[in-house]
């Protein structure tokens, strides 16, 4: 049995943006392989899954928006690979039951009805990769806490891979588009059924601009981000304070990493003048509150 220290995971952690970007070169090198390209474009996911939650961790974010998550994704586009639209396969699709019941025996090992098990491939293997994660201290596989879905009908899709004049990837066909939405579609309707009915939703594309669609992004997380900023304003902690006192600022400007690392490698690019800051009133200030919204606002005014 390995022993997973909390340094190895903090390595892990930083490597695996590293690792999502190389992952996402070779899924794009082995698009046309539907036995390959699925492996590493989940390698790809899973490892931005990793990077998002240690992110967030490392930060203490109330809030990260990721660009997909793997288990919703690979819900979505399992049926491009397994049963390809564009291959004449037209066994019927699962339901948003179906779907809901693999997100309960991923996350919480509840059976799948017998009569859901025959529409599914083989789970065990996710459900095994799960547990390992769990095990090793890695976030890498988990549910959002709410999820938007920007569709964007398949003949539009057509029309703008089209226009930008480079390879056509296999998948990338209006049959397979229109499989992968409707089965996006259904992951989403069975995420509402296993988180909540509020937790999901929907922005058709059709006729928004890019400006328009953050626009529509920004009210639907409204709610959710006054709600951050109403516990903020109820703590009496200003907007912006990270938390770090003035004796853990003064703790940082004496670690041997930032005395040896920064400023006697920078010594000479310009790092000499940072000592002398603290000397004025202004760092004395930032020493004795901290890293707070105050203080930061008067240091730029």
């Amino acid at each position: 049995m390995g022993i997973i220290s909390r340094r190895n995971f903090i390595l892990t952690a930083c490597r695996s943006p590293r690792l999502t970007t190389r992952f996402k070169k070779l899924a794009k090198r082995l698009v046309d392989s539907r036995r390959l390209y699925p492996a590493f474009k989940i390698a790809q996911m899973v490892t931005q899954d990793i990077a998002a939650a240690a992110l967030a961790k490392r930060y203490h974010a109330r809030v990260i928006i990721s660009d997909g998550n793997a288990l919703l994704s690979a819900t979505g586009r399992a049926a491009n690979y397994l049963r390809a639209a564009s291959d004449g396969d037209h066994k019927p699709a699962p339901s948003a039951e179906d779907l809901r019941a693999v997100f309960s025996y991923i996350i919480e090992g509840t059976p799948i009805p017998p009569e859901t098990q025959r529409k599914l491939p083989r789970l065990q293997r996710a459900r095994a990769i799960y547990k390992l994660a769990g095990d090793l201290g890695l976030r890498a596989v988990w549910l959002p806490d709410i999820v938007i879905f920007l569709d964007l009908p398949p003949e539009i899709s057509i029309e703008r891979i089209a226009s930008r004049g480079k390879k056509v990837d296999r998948h990338e066909n209006l049959a397979d588009l229109a499989q992968a939405r409707e089965m996006y579609l259904k992951s989403l309707e069975a995420f509402a059924r296993y988180r909540s009915a509020d937790a999901s939703y929907r922005i058709p594309l059709d006729d928004l601009a890019p400006g328009e669609t953050i626009g529509a992004l920004v009210e639907k997380l409204r709610p959710y981000l006054l709600a951050g900023r109403e516990e903020k304003i109820a703590s009496e902690e200003p907007l912006g304070t990270s938390g770090r006192t003035g004796g853990a600022m003064r703790k940082t400007a004496l670690d041997h990493r930032y005395l040896i690392r920064y400023l006697l490698a920078k010594w000479f690019r310009g790092a000499w003048r940072e000592p002398t800051f603290l000397f004025s009133s202004l760092g004395r200030l930032f020493l004795d509150e901290g890293y707070s919204a105050g203080v930061m606002r008067v240091i730029y005014d």
